[in-house]
């Protein structure tokens, strides 16, 4: 009884002044790793950033202890959202971090004119009998905070989140065996223990629709057009445009397809920044196909005056002259006889 009274006793006064480590011996000389995740990568002025720190190592770890630091002149933190995640809560144990940014860099490598941090903190269980260390081969999601990026920060800058690799750790302990009854004899002083960190980057960019890499498709940025989908896209654009942030929504021109005339339009944080119309040439009636019923409003149109609109238009001009007339049913007539292909980028035929 004095044996199991004494260790909680040392075990409940280092716990509590310093940041220790446990490790099983068979695990010695194996790396810990501590991640920073950002739910997004790139941001623009006044958006909020969700970080989390994710540890995996097989250290049976009794403590953890590391600040978070952050580059101060891009972001500051929303006050009251440093939490441990629920998963590290049901592990046991005892988190805390703080509320407001911390201004002690415990660093030598990072300057408190560049970084601010939140110091985030987890200790083990301890009973008489044991400790239910922390031992998550891989990984867990531990801490979380947000991060709002400043107002006055502009196109290019970017943000840094990161622990300090020479951030002091205090003493390590590693445990011979973690089988009941605890005794002090399996608990060994260990200077040292290997760890990982690896940060994250986020840059402030401009909300725009952009092509997809080696997609082909053209932005008109200053008709607004999109050109160089091919005929019978009908599910999504997400092979020819991406968002540089926000997201990109569509609004078909007719029976949910991504034909002639629909709208692809870029919101971020409920504003509308860009809105394109999708051209796909030879597609007159905007179901995303070329077929005999756009040879048919093509003969209308010239026949009977049937009315276009500017888009229309610029689907049926299949020689380019910037005209509807009897030369583009020609072209799109020798289309849908296999004797031309419809070049998407320039929306005219050219031989086969």
């Amino acid at each position: 009884m004095k044996t199991s009274v004494r260790l909680l006793s040392i075990l409940l006064t280092v716990v509590l002044v310093f940041s220790m480590f446990a490790v099983t011996v068979s695990a010695e000389g194996e790396v810990a790793n501590v991640t920073i995740k950002t739910d997004v990568d790139t941001v623009i002025a006044g958006d909020v950033v969700t970080v989390t720190v994710n540890v995996a190592n097989n250290y049976y770890a009794t403590s953890m202890r590391w600040p978070v630091l952050f580059s101060n002149t891009f972001f500051e933190l929303v006050e009251g959202s440093v939490k441990a995640t629920d998963e590290l809560d049901a592990l046991g144990g005892s988190a805390k971090c703080n509320e407001t940014p911390d201004n002690t860099i415990y660093t030598t490598t990072y300057s408190s004119t560049d970084y601010t941090g939140v110091l985030v903190q987890w200790t083990a269980a301890v009973s008489a009998t044991g400790i239910a260390p922390y031992n998550q081969a891989d990984g867990m999601d531990c801490f979380t905070f947000q991060l709002k990026a400043k107002t006055d920060i502009n196109v290019g800058d970017s943000g840094s989140i990161v622990i300090p690799e020479d951030y002091p750790r205090f003493y390590n302990y590693i445990l011979t065996d973690t089988e009941e009854p605890f005794s002090p004899d399996k608990v060994v002083k260990c200077e040292t223990l290997v760890h990982n960190f690896e940060g994250a980057t986020v840059e402030c960019v401009t909300p725009e629709i952009l092509p997809v890499e080696d997609s082909g498709v053209v932005l008109d940025k200053t008709k607004n057009y999109i050109k160089g989908v091919a005929i019978g896209t009908v599910d999504n654009l997400d092979a020819y445009v991406r968002a540089s942030v926000g997201e990109i929504s569509i609004t078909p021109a007719k029976e949910n397809k991504m034909g002639t005339g629909s709208k692809v339009s870029l919101t971020h944080n409920g504003i509308t920044y860009e809105t394109y119309t999708l051209i796909i040439a030879g597609d007159v009636n905007g179901d995303a196909y070329v077929d005999y019923m756009d040879l048919m409003l093509v003969d209308w149109y010239e026949a009977y005056g049937v009315t276009f609109s500017g888009v229309q238009k610029i689907a049926a001009d299949l020689n380019g002259d910037g005209k509807v007339n009897a030369n583009d049913k020609i072209a799109l007539d020798a289309y849908l006889n296999f004797e031309y292909e419809i070049d998407q980028v320039t929306g005219t035929v050219i031989d086969l």
